[in-house]
């Protein structure tokens, strides 16, 4: 399961094609979407949703949505600045080109003014978490492939067929195995139940 604090959210490009996407594509609902609590219900709260920059000091958040009555509505930046970016975590993934740098930690917190109330995830189930769906941003054209094997326990891997443009990627993750997941940019095995859910945060 993917820590949720590492989740990316969705976006829309106002695109009014009915044709249906390509296979390798996840379309992930997010203009004006209601929001799900995590027992099912409908949440009807109003925030603005950021995501955290980790490797600057002080803290910055990128503005990416709001939610309104409970219904989201994404925003993501056109560019986000280098300085922001990180190496990708899959060390021992092969990544085509090395030197590739993404954001993806951090993403989809939700605020009530300063303060921070919890976290958004589009997920078949906010408890499981067996299939999830995010962003990553690329700051150059690039794929990750093969297996990452935990350094700190052996029996956790990861495979990765992801294919990526210069901007936002829409990522598909999900559970196969104990301790074994997959994430890819190709979304057929992805489940038809997916929600965005909020889920508060912990204190």
């Amino acid at each position: 399961m993917v820590d949720p604090y590492f989740e990316l959210a969705g976006c829309d490009d106002g695109s009014t094609n009915d044709e249906p996407p390509p296979d390798n594509e996840i379309i992930v609902p997010s203009t004006g979407v209601q929001v799900y609590n995590g027992n099912g219900t409908s949440y009807t709260g109003s925030n603005t949703v950021k995501g955290k920059i980790y490797n600057v000091t002080p803290e910055v958040f990128l503005d990416v949505g709001t939610i309104t009555d409970g219904k989201l509505t994404l925003a993501l930046p056109e560019i986000v600045q280098d300085a922001w970016l990180d190496i990708y975590e899959g060390s021992s993934a092969i990544i085509e080109p090395s030197d590739l740098r993404v954001y993806y930690k951090g993403f989809g917190r939700v605020f009530n003014g300063s303060n921070e109330t919890g976290y958004l995830s589009f997920t078949n189930d906010a408890d499981t978490q067996e299939h999830n769906a995010y962003y990553i941003y690329f700051n150059k054209d690039a794929t990750i492939t093969g297996t990452h094997v935990s350094s700190s326990n052996p029996g956790n891997s990861t495979e990765y067929t992801i294919t990526g443009k210069k901007g936002w990627n829409l990522v598909y993750e999900h559970d196969v195995d104990s301790g074994k997941s997959v994430v890819t940019t190709n979304s057929s095995s992805m489940p038809n139940n997916m929600k965005w859910f909020f889920t508060p945060k912990r204190e």
